[in-house]
């Protein structure tokens, strides 16, 4: 059974208490990266958002958003404000509504996130969290040199932590980011901004198969985050088993880079080399990574083009492999939105005009099948070939020595001017050039028949 995704995102920029700096990238962090989750496309997710709400609000909307989620569900609790930490180095999310000196009873506690979170049904809960940990220290204040543990606070079973920053310091905001996605005139943070960059266009997806796992998610975020703020380290920490993955890719799979000594392979001069990497190519393609199947089918689909006889048939039955693997009446499509819980669905839906699914059911036997084929094939080249150096051999021989000994014959038969003599020195001559040649031909051809009968001479 598949679960629904849901997402809370929680944002707070105007605050009743001036010791909280007034934001302006929460507005524009939550309205794009709500339509980032929600577009079918992407990510196919619930969203809900909660702007300016009072502490209890919020705290009543995380208790039931939680409590509402389901074992197979997948849900993203987001927040994107200040952060506060107290004289006990508790985590507060400062709310319209907040005072600074009474962070208990009107902000929201990491402590009770993670008490609903540990309560949650679900085994697959993302946290994110934009806020600036010291952003509540007014001017002129002393700041401390301690670090908030966010992660270790909010860790609970079945979820995974992603802060903008894990120490005391600023998360930037909009309006010193410099970054590009705005609503209006607000910019995102730069957190945020990255967040929302890797989903949209897909660049999240390191690996190419069409999907953005957490883990991607966050070490593309990680490097766009320090490369425009060194200062600014996002932090992660996890308790999930298998991977999760957040979002489909808009871009869709792409072909990954096969290694290096299967491309030297396909490019070899000798046929046996070519032959032997199209079982190796199989064998690769019997994973679901939707980029390697690409990439495997454009090089068998290369080698099927190929001078050789034996390698293009092989490729061609290695092709045919691949695409009659897992047929649709093997394991009937899934209907409704493009979400990663679908995958691999989604993602073949994209490579449908490249190949057909990549399980193997049958891919051994075919293979199996292949290689004999092309086994006999090789068997009888080389015996149609072995047998034609061997008559031309012979034939070569019987001419050669004819030719000599008509030569010879001539010598000792001829008429010779009056008191000359038979020349038989040059008689003997030709005699060892007879010889000579009988020893070169034959080494050549033995050569030759030893390369034949060893495999290695395209046939």
């Amino acid at each position: 059974m598949v679960g629904k995704r849901r997402a809370l995102l929680i944002s707070t920029d105007v605050h009743q208490d001036s010791a909280f700096r007034q934001l302006s990238a929460p507005r524009a962090d939550v309205e794009s990266l709500g339509a980032v989750l929600a577009d079918p496309a992407i990510g196919a997710y619930d969203v809900q958002v909660l702007s300016n709400s009072a502490a209890h609000e919020v705290n009543r909307a995380i208790d039931g958003f939680l409590a509402a989620a389901s074992l197979e569900d997948q849900v993203i609790l987001y927040f994107s404000g200040h952060g506060f930490k107290d004289d006990r180095g508790r985590l507060y999310l400062i709310t319209t509504d907040s005072l600074r000196h009474i962070p208990a009873s009107t902000a929201v506690s990491a402590q009770f996130i993670r008490d609903r979170l540990d309560q949650c049904r679900s085994r697959r809960v993302i946290v994110i969290l934009d806020c600036c940990y010291a952003g509540a220290f007014p001017d002129g204040a002393t700041r401390d040199d301690g670090s908030i543990d966010v992660l270790e606070s909010l860790s609970g079973r079945g979820s995974v932590v992603i802060t903008a920053t894990s120490a005391i310091g600023y998360a930037l905001d909009g309006s010193a980011s410099g970054t590009v996605n705005k609503i209006g005139t607000v910019a995102s943070s730069v957190f945020t901004g990255a967040l929302i960059d890797g989903l949209a266009t897909g660049a999240a997806d390191r690996d190419g198969d069409g999907l953005i796992g957490i883990d991607e998610l966050y070490e593309y975020v990680y490097s766009k985050v320090t490369e425009v703020a060194p200062q600014q380290v996002p932090g992660r920490r996890g308790n999930i088993e298998g991977i999760l993955y957040v979002a489909t890719s808009p871009r869709g799979p792409r072909p990954t880079q096969l290694p290096a000594e299967f491309g030297d392979a396909v490019q070899s001069p000798l046929a046996s080399v070519r032959l032997a990497v199209v079982s190796d190519l199989l064998t690769l393609c019997s994973g679901t990574h939707p980029g390697t199947v690409m990439a495997v089918h454009a090089a068998l689909t290369q080698l099927a083009d190929d001078d050789s006889r034996r390698v293009a048939a092989a490729a061609l039955s290695a092709l045919e492999a691949i695409h009659e693997r897992d047929q649709p009446t093997s394991r009937p499509r899934k209907t409704g939105q493009r979400t990663p819980d679908a995958v691999p669905e989604a993602v073949r839906q994209e490579a449908d005009h490249i190949v057909a699914d990549a399980r193997p059911v049958a891919g051994d036997e075919v293979l199996t099948q292949a290689r004999e084929q092309a086994e006999e094939i090789e068997r009888e080249g080389l015996a149609r070939r072995v047998d034609d150096l061997r008559a031309f051999e012979q034939d070569y021989r019987s001419r050669l020595k004819a030719y000599l000994e008509g030569l010879l014959r001539d010598l000792e038969t001829r008429a010779l001017p009056p008191g000359e003599q038979p020349t038989y020195a040059v008689i003997e001559e030709l005699r060892s050039i007879e010889q000579e040649y009988r020893g070169r031909l034959k080494a050549y051809l033995e050569e030759r028949l030893h390369d034949l009968e060893a495999g290695v001479m395209d046939v």
